[in-house]
């Protein structure tokens, strides 16, 4: 078998192995967020450098959460006004932690994708109280508090 026959099966388990993996990230992130625990390993088992897998895992989470959310916009479970402050200040976060992501050199990334992929995999799977009654709190605190965790995500996002 030539060189190039091996490259060419080599990169074919690789698809085999990343595009199930990449699928069930969107299904996860779709229901619950989360995806690009899955997906991040998969890219880098396809040997993307780490800039370059969490930029497609950004791409794929960011169609797929679009999707999600018109969706539940659709259906009503969405209020517009509280959450336009909320998507500025997401957009402002992710692009901070964008730019922050891009002065990192890839062989710290490797490292800290380590310790960070585990704790926020615990994070997540931790159990979490769902529907919290908001109803009787004031809407600048509902309003600065959105707004404020969402830079905050954002920022963890971009990065």
């Amino acid at each position: 078998m030539s060189l190039c026959g091996i490259y060419i099966a080599i990169e074919i388990y690789v698809y085999l192995i990343v595009c199930p993996l990449v699928f069930l990230t969107g299904f996860v992130d779709a229901i619950a967020g989360g995806g690009g625990m899955i997906a991040l390993p998969a890219y880098f088992i396809s040997g993307l450098p780490p800039h370059l897998a969490l930029g497609a895992n950004k791409l794929s989470s960011a169609l797929g959460t679009s999707l999600a959310t018109y969706k539940y916009a659709c259906l009503g479970y969405i209020n517009i006004k509280r959450a336009i402050l909320a998507i500025i200040c997401a957009f402002i976060g992710s692009a901070l932690g964008a730019k922050l992501a891009l002065m990192v050199p890839s062989e710290i990334f490797k490292i800290l994708m380590l310790f960070i992929l585990p704790i926020t995999a615990f994070y997540l799977f931790k159990k979490r109280k769902f529907g919290i009654n908001i109803e009787n709190t004031k809407d600048v605190v509902v309003n600065l508090g959105g707004a404020l965790v969402s830079l905050v995500i954002g920022i963890y996002d971009g990065i």
